[in-house]
């Protein structure tokens, strides 16, 4: 029913942040409604027991805690969710805080303001440099109204093809230090374009 350990130190354009995921991939219900408790510890402190600091994204399924500003402390953190009536409990860990790289709009295609015909559409971007620790890629495409129409969190090598129809997008592309996103200590959102699809 529930599969919710995840918690990652996040750099995006804007800053680096704290995020902790609960997702519900199979869920029927509704999240909003049915979860009647959520607790975060972490490995010194309880970060949060009140449903109110949580964002519910409904599309996805995914439930989201931000802390702006600053890296998750190192070492074990315990979820415990209460929701339609059931209880469970998980652990995850964060072993390591990296600052990965962004990848920006430079060396995207489409480029920002493209006007692509509708279609299979080719995503294509420039690889990051690293250091010593591997790295995998993720992206992210939304359309006019926010709604993901596109999310996959493990694309192998740095192109992705996807069917789209006639609209306004935004995509992105995420970088990680873990092929699963579950086990992922670090991850980085590089900044939205547009483009238009006709």
């Amino acid at each position: 029913m529930a599969n919710f350990d995840y918690i990652a130190s996040v750099k995006c354009v804007n800053g680096v942040d704290t995020w902790i995921e609960f997702l519900f991939p199979n869920y029927v219900g509704i999240l909003a409604n049915d979860i009647e408790a959520i607790n975060i510890k972490s490995p010194s402190v309880t970060l949060t027991n009140d449903i109110n600091d949580f964002d519910i994204w409904e599309d996805e399924n995914d439930v989201l805690y931000q802390i702006i500003g600053d890296v998750p402390e190192l070492g074990t953190y315990i979820f415990h969710v209460t929701i339609d009536k059931e209880e469970v409990m998980k652990e995850d860990w964060q072993t390591v805080n990296r600052t990965l790289p962004l990848v920006l709009s430079e060396g995207r295609l489409p480029a920002a303001s493209a006007i692509v015909s509708a279609g299979n559409i080719n995503f294509e971007w420039d690889p990051v440099t690293h250091q010593i620790y591997d790295t995998y890629y993720g992206i992210q495409v939304r359309n006019s109204l926010g709604e993901y129409v596109v999310n996959e969190r493990h694309v192998p090598g740095y192109t992705h093809s996807e069917v789209l129809s006639a609209g306004n997008y935004t995509w992105q592309v995420m970088v990680m230090d873990g092929i699963n996103w579950k086990y992922n200590n670090n991850r980085t959102h590089g900044n939205w374009h547009d483009f238009t699809v006709i």
